[in-house]
């Protein structure tokens, strides 16, 4: 008897919950991919594997998009999602639609109400605080910082020339961290130096469970993954990266606190100071952002420059090694503006490399940091193609090379962070005569 009052029960329940979905599963209809939809996962299962797996499904799905017009819906779960592959539809639908959808509260588990994630009604008022910061005045004050580090960059690739092939990430990802820690905290984690580092290694460890969590739809529910012994590491390496921050914040106050105290009243300070420090400055000091919410935005500003700088630095070496003759009008550019010298690049430099610069937006054309955005749709709005998309459902922005460059996130929530990153990728990519060596690339697998 109860087996069957459990079966009714069930049978009930599916078509209620069919009814009232019954718009979507119309949408469904029209926008259909070639992949089977299982039930209950729907297309998750194309997403199970390595993080290297994941982003050519991405791929997969978004050339699907385009030709099917540049829209197509998608199942993770009982989640659906309409993929964008449309310029057009995508600038709409991310000026429109500003909230960030509910699979990003995965990243709130660090980041708390950092400003990328946030809710909208977080997001704003510290949106007004956070601009200033990151005018292009302060962004070029941290030029001798990114030329520093990249000399080290440099050098240690210099001793890996000429030892076999060997993975260009590290270095890459250790340059990024390095220039990041010292332009938004004030403090040298010399992570080139010293690979092994426990904070290193807790960036890269979350943001891997970050990337794989979003993918799939069992890890997402906050219950049942606290309940699983990734959520102890991950809390892990949340605490060593929290502690971190939290011990420089406190420093800062206190080093600017005294500051304070012994400076004269005409007198000027020449120092640059550092993300962190103008944040604090221009949220009013102690009347500003409280420990918690500079936390926050600090981690944001940490992980996702250094996430996004490297892989944008990463896309532009593997494409500069599979083009040699660019590679070459770099190099002879580079030539041009420094010649034989080994002095250290200054902010008036950057205008002058103006093929570096077209080569580092093309690699970002093809091959953008963050090449897919999701955005949670509060209202119901039409798209060119006269597509209805539902309240409450998600736009998902594929950002494909055949079409114009977007941004890590555009509109009113454009990561600010952006503005900094192609300064510093040009930085990564620089190759002088000193240097002495080229990129060649050494295939992984067979396609």
């Amino acid at each position: 008897m109860l087996c069957e009052i459990l079966i009714i029960f069930s049978v009930l329940w599916l078509a209620v919950h069919r009814w009232h979905r019954r718009r979507m599963f119309a949408l469904w209809k029209q926008l259909k991919n070639q992949y089977t939809m299982l039930p209950f996962i729907g297309h998750a299962y194309m997403f199970f594997g390595s993080d290297e797996h994941r982003m050519k499904m991405f791929q997969r799905l978004g050339l699907e998009s385009i030709e099917k017009g540049g829209i197509m819906g998608l199942w993770q779960g009982s989640r659906f999602y309409i993929m964008i592959a449309d310029p057009v539809n995508a600038e709409f639908v991310l000026k429109t639609c500003l909230e960030k959808d509910d699979v990003m509260k995965c990243s709130r588990l660090l980041t708390g109400n950092g400003s990328v994630f946030a809710p909208v009604h977080i997001w704003r008022p510290r949106r007004k605080f956070l601009a200033p910061t990151f005018s292009p005045k302060n962004l070029m004050n941290f030029v001798k910082i990114f030329s520093k580090q990249s000399t080290v960059m440099v050098d240690n690739l210099k001793k890996a020339a000429g030892t076999g092939t060997f993975p260009i990430w590290k270095y890459i990802t250790s340059y990024s961290m390095d220039s990041v820690c010292e332009t938004t905290l004030g403090v040298q984690v010399n992570a080139q130096k010293q690979s092994a580092l426990p904070f290193l290694k807790a960036f890269e460890e979350i943001c891997k469970m970050d990337s794989a969590r979003i993918c799939k739809p069992w890890l997402q529910n906050e219950s049942m993954y606290r309940l699983m012994p990734a959520y102890t590491q991950y809390m892990n390496y949340k605490a060593m990266l929290c502690n971190f921050i939290d011990q420089v914040i406190k420093s800062k106050r206190k080093s600017l606190e005294e500051e304070k105290q012994k400076a004269e009243p005409d007198q000027k300070v020449d120092a640059v100071k550092t993300f962190l420090e103008l944040l604090i400055d221009s949220s009013g000091g102690e009347k500003g952002f409280n420990d918690v919410e500079l936390q926050e935005e600090t981690l944001v500003m940490v992980l996702a420059g250094t996430d996004t700088s490297a892989a944008g630095a990463a896309f532009a070496t593997v494409m500069l090694s599979k083009h040699p003759d660019v590679q070459d009008k770099v190099y002879k550019e580079l030539q041009e503006v420094f010649g034989d010298s080994d002095r250290p690049i200054v902010a008036e430099d950057l205008p002058r490399l103006k093929y570096l610069d077209a080569v580092v937006k093309e690699t970002l054309r093809l091959y953008p940091s963050v090449p897919v955005i999701v955005r949670r749709v509060d209202h119901d709005v039409t798209l060119r193609y006269q597509y209805a998309m539902m309240s409450i459902k998600t736009a998902l922005a594929a950002l494909l090379r055949k079409y114009r460059i977007l941004p890590a996130s555009t509109g009113d929530r454009m990561a600010h962070g952006d503005k900094n990153k192609p300064i510093r990728v040009r930085f990564d990519i620089m190759m002088k005569a000193m240097d002495n060596f080229a990129i060649q690339l050494q295939p992984r697998f067979k396609i």
